[in-house]
């Protein structure tokens, strides 16, 4: 609801503390989407209000304002998985970095479903389409890591910031197409190939 909602945007945004309320990513038993969403979070609301926010999240995960923070969250979790050095070693190449930006967007798009597959147990793919780029997120198998929080948005801002930061700073649409949390099959999330602007 929109009250429950104000409680925690309201709350006064914090600097990420130097804790260890996280661990470094990977096959961890929170699992990595969890670690990176949580700093994500405490960038855009705060570490004060995450719980709160979590709380909110899983009670009414379709919720306008619920999906729009973990979108948020999702493109401040890029930079910390990009800066703390979780990128594939084929990025930091003259090939990656000087390729055609479609074609490096392709490349890394792919680069991080594998990856997530990877770290997450989670069953991701990456279609390419004559006009956009579709990320394929399949339902968790039974007793595999399961996404407390709505996964579609999250990841919905995470492969946004990716193609900004692959896009030499270009805004590229990303929708969210269908969702497992609305009683589809898989979650579809889609990227336009041309940017806004």
């Amino acid at each position: 609801s929109t009250t429950s909602s104000k409680r925690w945007t309201a709350r006064k945004r914090t600097k990420i503390p130097n804790h260890q309320w996280w661990k470094m990513p990977g096959k961890q038993e929170t699992g990595f989407l969890e670690n990176y969403a949580r700093l994500g979070l405490v960038e855009i609301i705060g570490e004060d209000a995450v719980e709160d926010f979590r709380k909110q999240a899983s009670e009414a995960p379709l919720d306008l304002v619920v999906r729009g923070t973990l979108h948020r969250a999702g493109r401040a979790a890029f930079n910390y998985w990009l800066h703390l050095q979780h990128q594939p070693r084929t990025w930091i190449t003259t090939d990656f970095r000087f390729s055609p930006v479609k074609k490096k967007i392709t490349t890394g798009l792919a680069d991080i479903c594998a990856w997530l597959g990877m770290n997450e147990y989670a069953l991701l793919t990456m279609e390419n389409r004559e006009k956009a780029w579709e990320i394929l997120l399949e339902k968790t198998p039974s007793g595999q890591h399961e996404f407390t929080i709505n996964r579609c948005s999250f990841l919905a801002g995470f492969f946004q910031e990716f193609t900004s930061w692959a896009g030499l700073g270009k805004a590229y649409l990303v929708r969210e197409e269908s969702c497992i949390l609305r009683g589809d099959d898989r979650c579809r999330i889609v990227i336009a190939k041309n940017p806004l602007d």
